[in-house]
């Protein structure tokens, strides 16, 4: 009987190497792991003046047909980018032109894929600047565009699920056990009122589709060198309205930094700005944007909450909290501008 597997990120650095070496004929003298990541594994890995970044996937995590359907995804975009300000991963392939290897760590067959390194600046919710704002919303709205013709679309189809048991979630979780009866109160009327516009509003139905991230957070929103917007971390692609990607934007913004509302809407107009000048926003479809952002919350609040619960411990008490305020706010006003 095969030893269950375990998550990727912890085999050895030497292991690391040796597949490197057989598979690629790299001999890496520096090895990094980066931190993050669940069962997931990324290394950053130096040989002479080259770097590259290896990152290792769990079999229960993703397939290897998933893996090579983000990599064709990696290849149309970097090749309809030319000019514009937006990159995604550049993948290397191994001695056998694989660009996915296998190789086995105590009796479980893992999945590596090697990247081209890149030097990125990390931005921060709490210290962006409007024009990085702005050069992110021109580059969202371009990938947008360049991935409405994707070919294979099929593979991403997009699911929609609605979380309407967040809150019985979280007041399951550790995580309810950091706010007082009054902050549980308030959060579970602020959960009702959110639920009850998701079933009541009903999404347009022509709204723009296309590829989307899925997961458009800053950790995987960065800046190249030379001022390029790289987009990566792709696992969660799917097809589907392009607004959708944009609201996960607005409402991981407000939930990273500690930001006031009066600032968030701000960046919020400054980003709709830039991207409709590249790809426009019908004024009847900008409600939408709440009904995305709402959907985004409950479903992540009721993650983070099973999360607390499968671990006996708090989960991310502070991403709550903000995530509770945000839907107070979007329940109250919304987005006013397209």
């Amino acid at each position: 009987m095969s030893k269950p597997a375990i998550k990727a990120k912890a085999i050895s650095q030497q292991e690391i190497l040796d597949v490197l070496a057989s598979q690629y004929g790299i001999v890496g003298s520096e090895i990094h792991l980066f931190e993050g990541g669940t069962e997931s594994g990324v290394w950053k890995i130096r040989d002479g003046k080259s770097q590259y970044v290896f990152k290792v996937y769990a079999p229960k995590e993703i397939s290897q047909d998933q893996i090579e359907q983000e990599i064709n995804l990696y290849s149309y975009v970097n090749e309809r980018s030319a000019g514009l300000p937006i990159q995604v991963p550049v993948v290397q392939a191994a001695h056998n032109q694989e660009r996915v290897v296998q190789f086995n760590h105590e009796g479980t067959t893992y999945f590596g894929v090697l990247m081209q390194f890149e030097e990125l600046r990390r931005l921060w919710a709490n210290s962006i600047r409007n024009e990085d704002i702005t050069l992110i919303g021109s580059a969202i709205a371009h990938l947008h565009r360049i991935l409405e013709g994707y070919p294979d679309a099929s593979f991403f189809e997009y699911k929609p699920t609605l979380s309407t048991q967040s809150f019985s979630f979280f007041s399951q979780s550790p995580n309810s056990s950091a706010f007082s009866s009054v902050q549980r109160t308030n959060f579970k009327n602020i959960d009702a009122r959110a639920t009850r516009y998701l079933t009541d509003v009903t999404v347009p139905t022509d709204l723009a589709q296309t590829l989307i991230h899925a997961d458009l957070t800053l950790e995987h929103i960065q800046l190249l060198q030379n001022g390029d917007v790289y987009i990566f971390d792709w696992g969660d692609a799917v097809v589907g309205p392009a607004l959708k990607d944009v609201a996960i934007f607005f409402v991981e913004l407000f939930r990273e930094g500690e930001i006031s509302v009066e600032r968030w809407k701000e960046m919020e107009n400054v980003f709709l700005e830039s991207y409709t000048n590249v790809k426009p926003i019908q004024s009847t479809h900008i409600d939408a944007l709440k009904w995305f952002s709402l959907e985004r919350c409950l479903g992540a609040i009721q993650y983070i909450s099973e999360i607390s619960i499968k671990s006996g411990n708090e989960a991310d008490v502070e991403g709550i909290t903000r995530r509770y305020k945000l839907m107070e706010v979007l329940c109250t006003t919304g987005y006013t501008k397209a």
